[in-house]
């Protein structure tokens, strides 16, 4: 895999992995088809199923121990994220001896992310996850700053490098987008620590009817309406509501937990098409220039596409 450096002997990492967080050996494995960034990989081991996150190649210095930190904070305020194994010395963190990859061991969530289900969540769902993303919010913790290119703040570079792939229809929505965001203060909105991608690959439908949260590696503090406006672009989109509405009721049903300002509620609707937008350009970067043909990139495009237009459809 491209996520993995060349010297990377995988069964040996992965059985490396399950003796040292005492299950045993590796018996079989398959990779996880969602997610972008790094490699996870769903293992059987002697003592039970797991998942080993390997982080990719690429990730910058520190993003295992700050992504780590993040999990370990989120599930001692409630979050449901799968349990991280730890070894003999109760460290989460580990690294590969042979090729220098850092990995972490969790659980295995039984269950299917929204993706796999080809839905958006129902509203009992998605009141479960907008709970999840308060507990979030309620944990005061900054980590280091993490360069994530899907970021709203980098909305206008990704314009720049991939402008000349878009059809001038969309890529006029997306300039609409941008000047909206131009016109937000986002110095007036209340930050805090965000989960920072909420989508459908990162949040799985338990088989028990619960929601299990997946993938802190991005996690940020920002401006909590971010969060919300992700999951109005991406998580909700499939559900015939107009962004904007998606928007409003992501806010709605947040307000129940965290009360949201008179200026994080005018700044919803921008931050939405803000995310939308994203959506399009980061998965048209991906087709075009680092030729990614898959499904899900081809779904992610598709939705910042439909959200975009959603808004000239009111």
């Amino acid at each position: 895999m491209k996520r993995l450096r060349r010297d990377t002997r995988l069964p040996e990492l992965l059985d490396y992995a399950t003796h040292r967080c005492g299950l045993g050996r590796c018996l079989s494995y398959s990779f996880f088809a969602a997610g972008y960034e790094d490699c996870n990989v769903d293992v059987l081991a002697d003592g039970g199923r797991v998942v080993v996150k390997i982080f990719a190649a690429h990730r910058s210095a520190g993003v295992g121990e700050r992504t780590v930190t993040v999990i370990e904070r989120a599930t001692a305020a409630g979050v449901a994220h799968p349990r991280l194994r730890t070894d003999d010395f109760g460290r989460a963190l580990h690294i590969d001896p042979v090729s220098g990859h850092e990995f972490i061991v969790m659980d295995h969530v039984s269950g299917q992310n929204f993706y796999d289900l080809d839905r958006p969540p129902n509203l009992a769902e998605l009141r479960m996850i907008v709970e999840q993303a308060a507990l979030i919010h309620s944990i005061d913790h900054a980590p280091p700053p993490v360069f994530d290119p899907w970021a709203i703040p980098n909305l206008g570079p990704l314009v720049r490098q991939v402008a000349s792939y878009v059809d001038p229809a969309d890529l006029a929505l997306v300039r609409r987008a941008v000047q909206a965001m131009e016109r937000v203060d986002v110095t007036s909105l209340p930050c805090t620590l965000i989960h920072g991608d909420m989508t459908k690959g990162n949040l799985i439908r338990t088989d028990a009817g619960t929601i299990a949260v997946l993938d802190f590696s991005v996690a940020d503090w920002r401006p909590r309406i971010q969060e919300l406006a992700v999951g109005a672009a991406n998580l909700m989109h499939g559900d015939g509501m107009p962004l904007l509405l998606r928007a409003r009721l992501m806010a709605d049903l947040y307000h129940e937990h965290h009360a949201l300002s008179p200026t994080e509620r005018q700044a919803m609707g921008a931050y939405a098409c803000a995310a939308a937008a994203m959506e399009f350009l980061g998965a048209t970067y991906e087709r075009h220039v680092s030729g990614n043909t898959g499904a899900e990139n081809d779904l992610v495009l598709e939705l910042g596409r439909a959200g975009l237009h959603s808004i000239e459809e009111r």
